[in-house]
C-alpha cells in the first residue's frame, strides 16, 4: 500500500468508526430520552399525589383553626399567642380565628393556581388576599397569623406584599 493509500484507508476507518458512534449514539440517546420521559411522568405522578395529600389536610386544618375562636378558654396559648397580644392587635379570639382560617384556606387555593416559581414576588393588586392585606387592621394582626402557621414560600409572599403595601402607603 502506498502512503496516499494508507491515509484513505485510515480517513474511511475514522469515518466509518464515527459514523457507528454516532448511530449507536442517536439510539441510547433515544433510549434515554424514552427513559427520561416515564421517570418525568413518575416524578410528576408522585409530586401530584403528595401535593394532593398536602391539600386534603390542609383542609381539615382550615376547620380546626376555624373552630379555636369558640373555645371557651385561650386555645391560642398553644400556638403561643397570649389573649393580651390578641386585644393589642385589636382583635377578639374570634376575628383571630377567621384571619387564620382565611389565610390557610388562600395558602390551599394558591399551591393549587400560583406556579412555585411565582412565589418570590408579592401578590398582585387583584388579588384577594391583597386586598385583606392593605387593610391596616389585617396587618396589625399579621404578626399573630404568622405564627399559626408553617414559614414557608407563601408566608415569605405574603410579607412581600406586606413590605410593598407599606412601601407605597409611605410614599403616598
Amino acid at each position: 500500500m502506498t502512503g496516499s493509500e494508507l491515509i484513505i484507508n485510515g480517513i474511511i476507518a475514522i469515518a466509518s468508526a464515527f459514523c457507528t458512534y454516532i448511530f449507536y449514539y442517536k439510539k441510547i440517546l433515544a433510549h434515554n430520552n424514552k427513559q427520561q420521559d416515564y421517570n418525568a411522568k413518575q416524578l410528576e405522578f408522585y409530586y401530584q399525589q403528595l401535593r394532593n395529600a398536602t391539600l386534603v389536610n390542609l383542609s381539615s386544618i382550615v376547620q380546626v383553626e376555624r373552630s379555636i375562636g369558640g373555645i371557651k378558654t385561650n386555645a391560642f396559648r398553644f400556638h403561643g399567642i397570649t389573649e393580651d397580644e390578641i386585644k393589642d392587635a385589636g382583635l377578639t379570639k374570634e376575628e383571630l380565628a377567621y384571619l387564620v382560617a382565611s389565610f390557610t384556606a388562600g395558602r390551599i387555593y394558591d399551591a393549587c393556581v400560583i406556579p412555585e416559581t411565582s412565589m418570590a414576588a408579592p401578590l398582585e393588586t387583584c388579588h384577594y388576599r391583597y386586598k385583606m392585606l392593605a387593610q391596616a387592621e389585617t396587618r396589625k394582626a399579621w404578626t399573630l397569623i404568622a405564627r399559626m402557621m408553617t414559614g414557608d414560600s407563601y408566608i415569605k409572599k405574603l410579607e412581600l406584599t406586606i413590605g410593598e403595601i407599606e412601601n407605597i402607603q409611605t410614599h403616598r
